[in-house]
């Protein structure tokens, strides 16, 4: 029996010539791989680069309300969502009315770790979280932090004016109301609020080994946004 010859090569006859010349479905796949796979591949790899460049634009355009980091908080692995999805539904969603078709969210970075004690059990979350810190808080990317009361002073020292001072964001009467909650930078300046026992961080799924401030940062750009999500932080302390 004579050897079967292969099939003619890409550059013998256009494919669609080729291939409809061919017997067998099996033969019209034999000579497609054999002769077209580096064409297949590179189309393939062009489709997935052009995908992926459409989702990561869609993901990372989607309009943000407000941005948190949640420093030494931690999630409980029982938690039905994400902190993020939980604002999103009760605070945008409910409260504000926003429709959920507008994709506008909560952003909530949760896991952040601090450990101000050098436990080498956390040594390498704590690089990262300041690795990430360092970025992130130059570049303006938080609008708010809610954290452990111990952060407050080390932050402020590392970072300088990260905070804002509260005496220019509330009113007299709610500082006077929030007086015994106050927490304050070595300097004196009040930059945060005790929410310890707000049943929005036991609604979150959010425990701490101490207590836990809630702060704006200095330079929040949709200023407009702010006292909303700061009434329904405090609205949630019993």
């Amino acid at each position: 029996m004579a050897k079967r010859e292969k099939y003619r090569s890409a550059d013998d006859h256009p494919y669609w010539e080729t291939v409809k010349r061919l017997p067998t479905f099996q033969a019209k796949v034999e000579y497609t791989l054999e002769n077209w796979w580096i064409h297949m591949t590179g189309v393939a790899i062009l489709i997935f680069i052009i995908v992926s460049v459409i989702v990561a634009n869609y993901i990372n355009n989607v309009p943000t309300y407000l941005s948190g980091a949640y420093i030494n908080l931690y999630c409980s692995d029982t938690a039905p969502e994400t902190a993020s999805d939980y604002l999103g539904r009760t605070f945008l969603q409910a409260e504000l009315g926003i429709p959920e078709d507008e994709r506008i969210i909560m952003r909530c970075a949760t896991d952040m770790v601090l450990d101000l004690d050098g436990s080498a059990a956390v040594s390498e979350l704590t690089f990262n979280t300041i690795t990430r810190l360092d970025g992130m808080i130059p570049s303006n990317e938080f609008d708010y932090f809610v954290m452990t009361t111990d952060l407050v002073k080390w932050l402020y020292d590392r970072y300088g004016e990260t905070f804002l001072d509260l005496r220019k964001f509330l009113t007299e009467e709610e500082l006077e109301r929030y007086s015994d909650r106050l927490c304050y930078t070595k300097d004196g300046i009040p930059v945060g609020i005790d929410i310890t026992d707000s049943t929005l961080l036991t609604d979150m799924y959010l425990s701490a080994d101490k207590s836990v401030c809630f702060i704006w940062f200095n330079f929040v750009k949709k200023t407009e946004n702010m006292r909303p999500f700061f009434d329904f932080v405090m609205n949630s302390i019993p």
